[in-house]
C-alpha cells in the first residue's frame, strides 16, 4: 500500500485517485480520513455486471453516499506499488477527450452540485464514471461485450443495491419525478419521441449526463444541450432509499 499524499477534501483525494487510475499507474484505491473514525471508502472498478435480459421494443437512439463536508485530512492510498509517471492535465474536455480527462471533469462538475435527500444517486454517478469508454451494444449489459443505455443504468444502480427494470420505458416509472430545473447528481434523465421513452442517462451535474448513446459509440459524458438530448428530453426521476 502506498500513500499518495494529503488532500484538502475527499473530492480532491478521489480526483487524484481517478487520475492515477486512468493513467494506469494504480489499480483500485482507498480514500482514508486520517482524523476521522469513519471507515475508508473503497473505489473499485466493476468487472462483470448483472445478467442480461431480453429487450423488447428498445430503440437504438441516438449504496448510498452521505452528504459530507470536505474533510481537510483526506488521503489517497493505492492498492499497488507503482509510481505515477505523468502530471495532471487541465480539466477542459474537447469533443474527443480521453477517458481520464472526462473522469476528472466529471468529478469537478459534481463537486458543488445539489444532492437529493437520501441520495443513492450520487453514489451511482460516481460508479458510472468507471464505465466511460465501454462500447455500445443493443441489449447488452456486459463490460466486455458492451451495454445499451438502459442496461448501463440498470447495472450501475444494481451496484448501489437498487433493482431497476430492464428497459428505459419501464425505468421511467420508477422513483420520484423531478423538474428539469431541480436536477441533482444521480437523477435518471429520460428522452424519447412521440411520448415514448427510448433513452436514459444519469445526470452528473453542470447540465451533463453520462450515457450509452447508440451503435458505434461508447459510454460517454454529453451535454443535455446537444441536438437529440435537447429536443427529446421527456423528464427525470430520482431514486430514494428503499426503491
Amino acid at each position: 500500500m502506498v500513500r499518495a499524499g494529503n488532500h484538502d477534501s475527499r473530492l480532491d483525494a478521489k480526483k487524484e485517485g481517478a487520475r492515477l487510475k486512468a493513467e494506469r499507474a494504480i489499480g483500485n484505491f482507498l480514500v482514508v480520513a486520517v482524523r476521522s473514525s469513519e471507515p475508508a471508502e473503497a473505489v473499485v472498478a466493476p468487472d462483470e455486471t448483472v445478467t442480461s435480459e431480453t429487450v423488447q421494443g428498445q430503440e437504438d437512439p441516438p449504496t448510498v453516499t452521505e452528504t459530507e463536508s470536505p474533510d481537510p485530512a483526506s488521503v489517497v492510498a493505492t492498492a499497488e506499488t507503482q509510481t505515477p509517471s505523468a502530471k495532471d492535465k487541465p480539466a477542459e474536455v474537447p469533443a474527443k477527450a480521453s477517458a481520464k480527462a472526462q473522469m476528472v471533469a466529471a468529478f469537478e462538475a459534481m463537486a458543488n452540485q445539489p444532492m437529493a435527500p437520501h441520495p443513492p444517486g450520487f453514489r451511482a454517478a460516481q460508479i458510472a464514471l468507471d464505465y466511460i469508454g465501454v462500447k455500445y451494444r443493443w441489449g447488452g449489459m456486459s463490460v466486455e461485450k458492451g451495454m445499451d443505455c438502459s442496461g448501463f443504468v440498470k447495472t450501475v444502480y444494481a451496484l448501489c443495491g437498487i433493482n431497476l427494470p430492464r428497459t428505459s420505458a419501464e425505468q421511467y416509472h420508477r422513483g420520484k419525478p423531478v423538474k428539469s430545473d431541480e436536477l441533482a447528481v444521480g437523477d435518471m434523465v429520460f428522452f424519447g419521441t412521440k411520448k415514448r421513452v427510448n433513452h436514459v442517462g444519469i445526470y452528473i451535474g453542470d447540465g451533463k449526463i453520462i450515457h450509452a448513446p447508440r451503435s458505434k459509440k461508447t459510454i460517454r459524458i454529453s451535454s443535455m444541450q446537444e441536438g437529440y438530448l435537447r429536443k427529446k428530453f421527456m423528464g427525470a426521476r430520482r431514486l430514494l432509499l428503499g426503491e
